[in-house]
Formats: C-alpha cells, sequence, structure tokens
C-alpha cells in the first residue's frame, strides 16, 4: 500500500472529530453536526471547482456523520466523482463511502460498475485491489452478474501480481455465495486449483477457500485438487516454523491454511491413487505425532493453533474411516483432552468421539473412556459439555454397557437442565428398549422414566412400553404387577396413570388372584386418579373401566354406576359424555359373548421402525447415526402371539398370498423389499428398535405389489385401530424396517395402485427439462453399485438406493434441497416410455410430498418388476418452484437389466457342458478390443461379481482368464448366461464372450462389460 503524503492528513476531518468529541451533550452535538452538513452542503452545491483533497475531506466527514447514527442523504455523486481520481488515497475514500452508504439499487450503481471495470483492468494492482474489495464488500446479485466473467481472468494471470490474485479469489468466493447460477467455470476450472502450488502463500491461503466452495458445488469438476492439497499440506506439516516463518503463528507453521486443506479433502473420498493416499496417511500421522511433542510455547494461542490443526485431521481420519490405526490414534488423543482444564478441548473432544464412536474400527477404543464421560457427566459445570458427554454415552452404549450407562443417565436426568431432558428422555428410551436384555429391566427402566422425567416423556416413548408389553406374553404380568405398585404413589404423573390404565386393562386379571390387587382395588386405584387427570386420559380411562366389565364380572355394578354418572352422562367434553353413554348402554344390553369378543384383548401390533427413534432424528439427526449402522445388519423381526385366540383363529382360517420372503433368498444386504427369510419365534437379539403403533394395512408383502388381504379392524381403547390380521400367526412375515436411513414411513403412505408411467401430453411438456449431461457416464458408474448421487445442480440433489431381487426391485429416491428456499408445487413421476411398456412395471410405494423445505430431504420410493428383456432406463421428471420460478429435470434411473442377474454357482463339468450347448448361432456374442486400463486379474473379477454374475474360481485352466454364470431372471422367463473373459496381458487386450439362449441378452451384456474393461 503506498505511504501517505503529509499533504493527505485532513486536518479539517480531525478538527471536526475533536469538536463533536468535546461537545457535552447530544443537542450540542447535533448543533455541530448539522452546522457541518450545512457547510457541506453549500461546498457541493456552491463550488464547481472543488479539488480532490477537499471532495476526499467533506465525503470522510460525511462518512463520519452517518457512522455516528446520523442519515445522509447527499454527497453520493461527489464519492463517485472520486473513483476517477488517479490518487489512491481519494479513491480509496470513495471506495470506502459506497460500500458504506450507496445500496445496491441504486442508480449511481451503473457509473460504479463502469469505474470498477476500469480499475479491474488497471495495471496497478493497488488500484485493482480497491475495486475487488468494494465489489465484494456490495456482493449484490447484480454485482455477481456484472463481474463473474472478470474476476476469474484475474485469478488464472500470469501477468496478476499475488497481492491481486489473493484478493480476486476472496472476491470470487464472495460472489460465488451469493449467486451460484450466474458463475461460469467452464474456462478456469481445472486452471484454478494449481493456484495450490502457487509459491506465495497467501494466495494459497485465499483459493483453498474458493475451491473448497467450488469443489462442494461441482465435486467432479475440482477432483484434481486431492492430490494438489495432499501434496501442499505435506510440504507445510513437514516444515519446521522457521521454513514458513512469514506464515508461522506461534511456532505452527501456516495453521490456517492447514485447516483449510484438511476441510477441502474432506469434501471427496479416499484418494484411490496408492501414492497419494499414502502420502495423506504419512501427513496425518505426522500431525497426531507433533502435538505429543512438549510445546513450543506455553501462550494459548500455540495451543490453540496447534489444537485447531489437530481437530480438522481427526475429522479427516473419521471421513476416511479406513485406517484403524489413525482411529484408535485419534481416539486415544481425543481421550487426553477429556480431562484437560479448557472447557473448549473437552467440549470438543466429546464431541469428536461421538463421531468415533461410529466407527467399526475405533468403537472399542471409544468405549475404554466410559468412566471418564460418566464422570464428566457427574461433574462438568458447562451444561454444553454435559450434553455432548450424553450424547457420547448414547453412541457408545452397547449390549455389554447398556444398564450402566442407563442407570447414569436416568441418574443424571433428575438433575439435568431442562433444555435437554426431552432429548435424554428419549435417548433412554431408545436404549433401554435397543439393549434389553430382558423386558422385566426394560419395564422397570420406562416407568422410572416416567417417574424422575414425567413432563418430558411424549406419547411415543408410553405408547411404545404399550406396545412392546402387548407383543410379548413373558412381559404382562410383570407390568401389571409393576404398574399397579407405582400406581400406588401419592403422587403420580400422568403418564403413569394412561400407561397403567392401558396395561391394567388389558392384563390386569393377571394379578387379580393377589387379594392385594383384586378387581376392585384395581379398579378404585385408578379412579382415584380420574378427576386429577385431563380429557384425553379420562376418555382412556373410561375404555379402561369397560374393559374391566369383561375382564372382572363381579365388579360389573360398580363400574356401570361410574358409567351413568351424571357428571359423565352429562359431561362438557362431548369426546367424554359419548364414551360414557356408548359404554354404559353397551355394557347393558349386549349378552356377555358378545361384549367378550367386542372388548377382548388388543392384537399383537406389527413391527416397524420405531417412533421414538423417528422423533430424535427429527430433533437431532447425528445422534441416531451408531444405531443407524447397527441396525443396518439386523434381521427382521417375526412377531408370534398368543395372547388373543380369536384372532389366531381369524388367521389361521384365512388363506394368505405367498410372500416375497417365500419366493427369495435371504440377502445380507440393507433390506429395502422385506426378503428377509420369516422366522418362527421372535428374534433372539431383543432388537426392539421398530415401530408397533402405526397402522400397516397396506403394508405390501405379497409378490403382487398391486394387491394386499383383507382386514378386519378392531378398535382399540384409545380410539386406534389395528387390524386382526396383525394378531399375527406363528410365522407371520414382518418387513425389516430397522434400517433407519430409509425411515419409508407408515404403509398409509404406500400407493399400490398408481402407476408412475406419464401420459404423452407429461411427455410434452417435460421435453423442455434440465437433462442430466452426464447420464451414460452415471449409468456405466451404476452397473456395479446400488447406491449414490445421480443429479444434482444448485437447488437440488438426487440420490438413490436401490435393492433387487428376483424380478422384483424397490428404488428408493432422496430430493435434497441444496438450498434455504422453499421448493413449492413439487411433483416426480418415472416415466416409462414406449420402449419399456409392456417390459417394467412400476408402482409407488411412498409418495414424495408436494412442497420440499428449505435444506430438507424427502423420498419417494417405487417397486419395480421386470417382465421381459428391456435395453433402455426408466427417467424420473421431477417439476417444482423456486421462489417462484418454475424448474423441471429429467434424469435417467440407474435401473438397468443387469440389476436383475443372480449369480449361480457351478462345478467345470456341468460349466462346460452348458457351454457347448449354447454354442448354436445367436447364442453366442463375443468382442475382442483393447484394454482402456492395465489389466489386473482381481479388478476382473470384481466387476464380473458387480456386474452379478459368479465368479468360478478354477474353472478355466488358464488362471487369468475369468469365468462366471449367472440367470437373468425375468417374470416371463429365466434366462442363463455364462460368461468368460480372456485378457492378453502382453498385448494388452481381451476377448470377452458371453453366451445366452437369448440373442439379445448375449449382445447387450458383452456390449455393456466391453465398456468397463
Amino acid at each position: 500500500m503506498p505511504t501517505v503524503a503529509r499533504t493527505d492528513a485532513m486536518r479539517g476531518l480531525a478538527v471536526f472529530i475533536s469538536d463533536i468529541r468535546n461537545c457535552k451533550s447530544k443537542e450540542a452535538e447535533s448543533r455541530r453536526i448539522n452546522k457541518e452538513l450545512a457547510n457541506i452542503r453549500s461546498k457541493f452545491k456552491g463550488d464547481k471547482t472543488l479539488d480532490g483533497y477537499s471532495k476526499k475531506k467533506y465525503v470522510c466527514k460525511l462518512l463520519f456523520i452517518f457512522l455516528l447514527g446520523h442519515d445522509i442523504d447527499f454527497g453520493h455523486m461527489e464519492a463517485v466523482n472520486l473513483l476517477g481520481s488517479n490518487r489512491y488515497t481519494e479513491k480509496q475514500i470513495g471506495y470506502l463511502f459506497i460500500s458504506v452508504l450507496v445500496n445496491a439499487r441504486s442508480d449511481l450503481m451503473k457509473l460504479i460498475v463502469q469505474n470498477m471495470k476500469n480499475d479491474i483492468s488497471s495495471s496497478k494492482p493497488v488500484h485493482v485491489n480497491l475495486a475487488l474489495h468494494c465489489i465484494a464488500n456490495i456482493g449484490s446479485l447484480e454485482m455477481a452478474e456484472a463481474f463473474g466473467p472478470e474476476i476469474p481472468k484475474l485469478i488464472v494471470s500470469p501477468q496478476a501480481s499475488e497481492s491481486v490474485k489473493q484478493s480476486a479469489a476472496l472476491c470470487l468466493l464472495r460472489l460465488f455465495r451469493t449467486s451460484k447460477e450466474s458463475m461460469t467455470y467452464a474456462d478456469w476450472a481445472s486452471r484454478v486449483i494449481h493456484l495450490l502450488n502457487d509459491h506465495h502463500m497467501g494466495v494459497v491461503t485465499a483459493a483453498s477457500s474458493l475451491i473448497q466452495a467450488l469443489a462442494q458445488h461441482s465435486p467432479a469438476e475440482y477432483k484434481g485438487c486431492v492430490a494438489l492439497a495432499v501434496s501442499r499440506l505435506s510440504r507445510i506439516v513437514t516444515a519446521a516454523y522457521t521454513d514458513l516463518q512469514d506464515y508461522s503463528y506461534y511456532f505452527v507453521p501456516a495453521p490456517w491454511l492447514s485447516v483449510k486443506l484438511l476441510r477441502l479433502l474432506q469434501c471427496y473420498p479416499v484418494p484411490e491413487e496408492p501414492a497419494v493416499r499414502g502420502r495423506l496417511v504419512e501427513c496425518l500421522e505426522t500431525i497426531l505425532n507433533k502435538c505429543q511433542e512438549p510445546p513450543k510455547s506455553k501462550k494459548v494461542q500455540h495451543s490453540n493453533a496447534k489444537n485447531a490443526v489437530l481437530f480438522e485431521a481427526i475429522n479427516l481420519i473419521i471421513h476416511i474411516d479406513s485406517e484403524p490405526n489413525l482411529l484408535v490414534r485419534a481416539c486415544n488423543q481425543l481421550g487426553q483432552f477429556l480431562q484437560h482444564r479448557e472447557t473448549n478441548l473437552r467440549y470438543l473432544a466429546l464431541e469428536s468421539m461421538c463421531l468415533l464412536a461410529n466407527s467399526e474400527f475405533s468403537a472399542e477404543a471409544v468405549k475404554k473412556h466410559r468412566e471418564t464421560v460418566i464422570n464428566a457427566l457427574k461433574t462438568e459445570r458447562d451444561v454444553s459439555v454435559r450434553q455432548r458427554a450424553v450424547d457420547l454415552l448414547y453412541a457408545m452404549c452397547d449390549k455389554t454397557n447398556a444398564e450402566e450407562i442407563v442407570a447414569e443417565m436416568l441418574a443424571y436426568l433428575k438433575t439435568a437442565d431442562y433444555a435437554i431432558r426431552e432429548e435424554m428422555v428419549l435417548k433412554v428410551a431408545i436404549l433401554s428398549e435397543k439393549y434389553a436384555s430382558d423386558y422385566t429391566w426394560y419395564v422397570d427402566t420406562i416407568l422410572q422414566l416416567i417417574r424422575v422425567a414425567g413432563d418430558y416423556v411424549s406419547e411415543e416413548v408410553w405408547h411404545r412400553v404399550i406396545q412392546i408389553v402387548i407383543n410379548r406374553d413373558d412381559a404382562q404380568g410383570y407390568a401389571a404387577k409393576t404398574v399397579f405398585e407405582n400406581l400406588q404413589a401419592p403422587a403420580c404423573h400422568e403418564n403413569m396413570v394412561k400407561v397403567g390404565g392401558y396395561i391394567l386393562g388389558e392384563f390386569g386379571n393377571l394379578i387379580a388372584g393377589d387379594k392385594r390387587s383384586s378387581p376392585l382395588i384395581q379398579f378404585n386405584l385408578l379412579h382415584s386418579k380420574f378427576h386429577l387427570c385431563s380429557p384425553s386420559t379420562r376418555a382412556l380411562l373410561l375404555s379402561t373401566y369397560v374393559k374391566f366389565i369383561n375382564l372382572f364380572p363381579e365388579i360389573k355394578s360398580t363400574v356401570q354406576n361410574v358409567l351413568k354418572n351424571p357428571n359423565q352422562l352429562r359431561n362438557a367434553d362431548v369426546e367424554l359424555q359419548q364414551r360414557a353413554l356408548e359404554y354404559s348402554q353397551l355394557s347393558s344390553i349386549t349378552s356377555q359373548d358378545v361384549l367378550a369378543t367386542v372388548l377382548e384383548e388388543m392384537p399383537p401390533f406389527p413391527e416397524r421402525e420405531s417412533s421414538i427413534l423417528a422423533k430424535l432424528k427429527k430433533k437431532k439427526p447425528s445422534s441416531t447415526q451408531t444405531h443407524e449402522k447397527e441396525q443396518k445388519e439386523s434381521k427382521p423381526l417375526i412377531i408370534k402371539s398368543t395372547s388373543s385366540p380369536t384372532a389366531n383363529n381369524h388367521n389361521s382360517e384365512t388363506k394368505e398370498k405367498p410372500t416375497l420372503a417365500q419366493v427369495a433368498t435371504q440377502q445380507q444386504s440393507v433390506d429395502l423389499l422385506g426378503l428377509g427369510a420369516p422366522a418362527a419365534a421372535p428374534s433372539a437379539t431383543n432388537d426392539l428398535l421398530v415401530d408397533v403403533l402405526a397402522d400397516t394395512s397396506a403394508e405390501p408383502s405379497v409378490v403382487d405389489f398391486n394387491k394386499s388381504t383383507g382386514e378386519m379392524l378392531v378398535t382399540g381403547m384409545d380410539g386406534s385401530e389395528a387390524s386382526a390380521e396383525q394378531a399375527g400367526a406363528a410365522g407371520v412375515f414382518v418387513t425389516n424396517t430397522a434400517d433407519q436411513m430409509f425411515d419409508f414411513g407408515g404403509a398409509d403412505d404406500v400407493t399400490n395402485t398408481t402407476t408412475t408411467t406419464t401420459s404423452s401430453a407429461d411427455a410434452t411438456a417435460a421435453s423442455s427439462a434440465e437433462y442430466s449431461n452426464n447420464d451414460d457416464e452415471m449409468m456405466a458408474k451404476f452397473l456395479f453399485k446400488n447406491s449414490g448421487v445421480i443429479f444434482e445442480n444448485a437447488s437440488l440433489q438426487i440420490g438413490v438406493k436401490c435393492e433387487f431381487k428376483e424380478h422384483f426391485g424397490r428404488v428408493g429416491i432422496f430430493f435434497g434441497n441444496n438450498t434455504p428456499t422453499e421448493l413449492t408445487e413439487f411433483t416426480s413421476t418415472v416415466d416409462l416410455g414406449a420402449s419399456l411398456q409392456g417390459k417394467v412395471n412400476v408402482t409407488i410405494y411412498k409418495e414424495a410430498p408436494n412442497r420440499v423445505f428449505g435444506n430438507e430431504q424427502v423420498q419417494y420410493f417405487i417397486n419395480l418388476e421386470c417382465l421381459s428383456m428391456f435395453q433402455d432406463s426408466p427417467v424420473l421428471r421431477v417439476n417444482f418452484k423456486q421462489s417462484g420460478r418454475p424448474q423441471s429435470i429429467a434424469v435417467k434411473l440407474p435401473v438397468v437389466i443387469n440389476k436383475f442377474l443372480e449369480p449361480v454357482d457351478m462345478n467345470a463339468q456341468d460349466f462346460f457342458a452348458r457351454w457347448k450347448q449354447l454354442g448354436l448361432p445367436g447364442q453366442e456374442s463375443q468382442k475382442i478390443f483393447t484394454a482402456k486400463v492395465a489389466i489386473n486379474t482381481e479388478d476382473n473379477q470384481s466387476k464380473v461379481t458387480g456386474f452379478g454374475f459368479s465368479n468360478l474360481v478354477g474353472i478355466d485352466p488358464n488362471p487369468d482368464n475369468g469365468v462366471g454364470a449367472g440367470i437373468l431372471k425375468t417374470k416371463s422367463a429365466q434366462v442363463g448366461c455364462l460368461l468368460r473373459v480372456e485378457p492378453d496381458i502382453q498385448a494388452n487386450m481381451y476377448r470377452l464372450t458371453v453366451r445366452s439362449s437369448n440373442a439379445e441378452v448375449s449382445s447387450t451384456f458383452c456390449s455393456s462389460l466391453e465398456e468397463q474393461f
């Protein structure tokens, strides 16, 4: 920056500021300011020959007056005139005034933009920097549109100075955040990443911030930055602070740049190149090693900079999640911080360990610090640190330590801060349910939870304990006894009354044999709480009373007297009045057999995702990651209950259609289709995290997704409905929805009769849709995988998760709003097109909502059925409005024919016999071609199995050759397929042969695989 001359000191401004400071009152200050404003106004209007120095001085006074809180309505044009000056100080004051006082929609903006363009093209770096700083400070949409194409040229220009490149990178970042759509990347996207190799550390620091934002928006275009970022990071962490003395902060070399590079690397998966990956691991090991070294300074700035780099390195280690040694070392390092005197370090350590608890490599290392975390929960003064301790206990909980952790959380709940009690209640309920070794402990824990924090126990929690008790014969008697004892307490929370009323109404007969809990005592105990409860609880108790008439005929008259009481029959609450009237009439005019049928026990509830876990995910999504990961491997739960003979008889007489589980074998991956094999008894794992409350009457449990069995509805005490089919004969299959990642929601979201094929009119309307420009590349990637992102722009991200079994499939489509703006009139359809008609059937399993809130993700699920061989893919069409502007997107779904190919094991004799049988003309498709990459036998095997064939080892005499077999399953036919991959390593060529009984299948598979080799 140029030095300021003595003549630029602006003595008049100094005198004015001194006068303002010497004012004794607000009135005196206002008089002085008004006098000065009048003087400045007269100078601007009367003297047309003001020199630059005078304009600068008066503009500075206006700026100072504005900063004191007074309105300024003139002087803008004089400030704009200063931009044309060649003197640095005058131009500087002009830009400062514009940045602070000129509105982005001012009429002067065109003139300002023109002056800025002149300065940007100037040969003087200081003038260019002033213009860039002003553009960034204003940062409006107009600035982005005007300078978006210009500023990148400064960044990649070889003539630009380091200070200009640095300012240009930060200015471009500001404009990019303002308007991503108006920025163009084609000319400079590949060149900007090379700024990471610039010799000037300031340029690298600014560029790393820009590249990180660009990489988050368009990862594929900037993936080349990974190797450069690793190289630069390696040079920094291995350098001594003396080597980077100008950029060292308290003996820590370039800490801010290190943090930026580590964050940039978290935008991408672990590098595939062995050299880059090895160098990155070395960098991370070096950072961990340096933290063990004695500090080079005792000042807090040194430790802060050092720990900032350390924690960002640990975040990258967690992101990579494939280096066990690094993960364990990171956990041990964080463990040392758990008892550090600095509160911030303890907080960050607990927060990072919550993430480490999700990794299979470091989970055990995290559990070693359980006692320290429990002690922090008891003794920590800072509430935010205690909150993180609760999160970590929840994350590290498993079957071995569940009872201890739940006990500690219950103990802390009594004194916990009110802001976190509801979340703690949900976590205790989830842990006690998931890891219950026996159901008596679970019942005791939930009832204690209601006693300790009844006001924070939501309906989902007390509903849950009722569901589990109803579904478990061995817990019903104990639950009735325990809840009866808890109701005898002088002060009893209303949620306890709800649980007691429901359970005693269903299973009070199991404890009626004890004279201490005789029917009359049970009734009197519940009725003593009646007048203290809310109308909804009273309604539940009235249902309990009429249940007592069925369970205990000896107290029928006592109950009827309560039901016929005028206070009930004339109650101001319509619901209570109606229940009392109907229940009294029901108990008076019906026979005992009819009464027993109507008031029989509730049938078992169907199993699905826990509503408690779903609520916790909405409240705090990160809290559920550990338990989601564990549940991915859990098997479907099977419900078997003998509590309702009537319901069982009904199911035994109903002939059900075969389920998908009966026609498909079990698969170890996520069971999206609900294809797990049914068992004959409840799961021994006690994994209860499935919701048995919601109606699943439309659950697609048969091969034909469009049909479901008839159901008989039984009304429950609280007005809910459960189907008699839910009573569950032994061996009834229940879809495993414990995979929390996909949260299919209730079956009331299922639409089994609506096809998604769009009409020709719809297709025409969508003809202007924005197609993904890399459909072919995307489809090639999805030949070997079933999940990933298929489309993303500034507004919307579309991801898929697919599962296929036999000729059925389900595709989960996830729409993520990338903006804070709500997307309205949101619709999504799947267009089969003429080429797929009659070959693929598509039905909607779960509709997407018609609006997507800002930064929210919504789900859309479809079921597929492959009828015959096909070659094209369905097209997903999405339409919505963003800020009133309609947008359309069309992208191909990764549904290709090889997804319905299932591997087959064969021995050599069977393989070659079948190979000879398929030697007729048209049954073989063979291609000889040059390999696209160096031949690798292991990679070839992975591609064969990823495509859907089995990898038959020892079949071919040449061990380098790959041999595979599979069956393509469609509804109309099953086509056997055989494959041979014969590489010529010396010539770097392949001979690929596919044989099948269908010529189209052979040709299609051979062509698809050729592109991958």
